[in-house]
């Protein structure tokens, strides 16, 4: 999986293995000579990175073959700029990074997690092989770096089901979630609508 940000100016990538890594989006990162321009950590311990995100605050969302999502937050020096608080600006990558913090844990899907939008501000919208797409709250500009907010979360703040086939992408903003499945058919949800109070 493979996720980029003109922001951050770095590319996440997940791996079969578990792994997770990032790199720089500049050219000369693809060079194999600079293994330091790459930093890479096990995101999902006896499991595949299926998707992988990057969202504000520094974030990094992974999520497995195990079902499990892990958000992580990408560790920087008090002195350095947070890409996402600071337009124009990037997050460097070098020797001295450090893995990133395992700052939540999100249960509830039963199948492989293969899709993760960050497109709708404080929200995460997951889309799993148990053929549900999944609403979180995710918020993690307001915390500070270092600020301990691990938790283990089991309820998402809402679920759609009611889907018979195997998921395959989603997109998420402030106004809708669209997702495909294997029987190659597009779904939107659309927010935008006011309900009629006869529906309520």
């Amino acid at each position: 999986s493979l996720s980029s940000c003109d922001n951050s100016g770095i590319i996440a990538v997940g791996n079969a293995d578990g792994t997770a890594a990032i790199l720089s989006a500049e050219a000369s990162s693809f060079d194999s000579s600079r293994v330091s321009n790459m930093l890479t950590w096990k995101a999902h311990e006896g499991s595949t990175v299926r998707s992988i995100a990057q969202c504000p605050g520094n974030g990094i969302v992974t999520g497995g073959g195990d079902g499990i999502i892990r958000v992580w937050r990408l560790s920087s020096k008090p002195s350095s700029p947070a890409f996402d608080s600071h337009p124009g600006t990037k997050f460097f990558i070098s020797a001295e990074s450090t893995k990133p913090e395992l700052v939540a844990e999100l249960r509830g899907h039963t199948g492989a997690v293969v899709s993760l939008s960050c497109g709708c501000d404080g929200r995460l919208v997951s889309g799993a092989h148990d053929g549900t797409i999944r609403v979180w709250d995710l918020d993690l500009t307001k915390n500070k770096p270092g600020e301990k907010i691990k938790t283990i979360r089991r309820d998402a703040r809402y679920a759609v089901l009611g889907h018979t086939v195997w998921l395959g992408s989603t997109y998420a903003d402030a106004e809708r979630i669209i997702c495909d499945g294997a029987n190659n058919v597009l779904l939107e949800y659309d927010f935008t609508a006011q309900a009629d109070d006869a529906d309520m």
